[in-house]
């Protein structure tokens, strides 16, 4: 949603030019939030079971997980807070209720004039939608590099088990 609205954002945009820009608006504020547990690492650790494991390599992979993981959380903090002035950016500058009648709670549109394709003019909303971009390919690096270890420690625990 956001790298289309890029590719309508300037300062002669023609209304009509692009379909379903409060749908593609609404979308564009979402987030992939994972959040996987830590308990039964910390299970393991506050157990003493960690030390005692004989493979190294699979000892190496959790802490090093555990590490990663505290970081990803300290990103989603951190991107978290640009998330909010987006939100505030649209409601201070759009027809905030058009955006949000797309979504499932079924809101009839705003009976204000304006629309919300004056946004792609603006560079402000072009400046937080890139924003909004590199988050999400951010986050989605971080996302399948946690993939990656997360399948190398079920390789791992499963040649273990063998």
């Amino acid at each position: 949603a956001g790298n289309l609205l890029l590719k309508h954002t300037a300062p002669d945009y023609e209304n009509g030019t692009l379909e379903n820009v409060d749908s593609l608006i609404g979308n564009s504020s979402r987030m992939s939030i994972w959040d996987p547990s830590l308990y039964t690492l910390s299970n393991i650790k506050n157990s003493g079971k960690l030390s005692r494991l004989s493979n190294e390599n699979l000892k190496v992979l959790l802490i090093e997980w555990e590490s990663f993981y505290t970081n990803l959380l300290a990103w989603y903090d951190f991107y978290g807070h640009g998330g909010r002035k987006y939100f505030d950016f649209l409601k201070e500058h759009s027809a905030y209720r058009n955006i949000q009648a797309q979504s499932s709670f079924s809101l009839e549109p705003s009976k204000f004039n304006g629309s919300n394709e004056d946004l792609l003019r603006q560079v402000p909303f072009e400046n937080f939608i890139t924003d909004r971009v590199m988050i999400n390919g951010f986050i989605l690096r971080f996302y399948k590099e946690a993939e990656k270890r997360l399948i190398e420690i079920i390789e791992e625990c499963e040649a273990y088990e063998n």
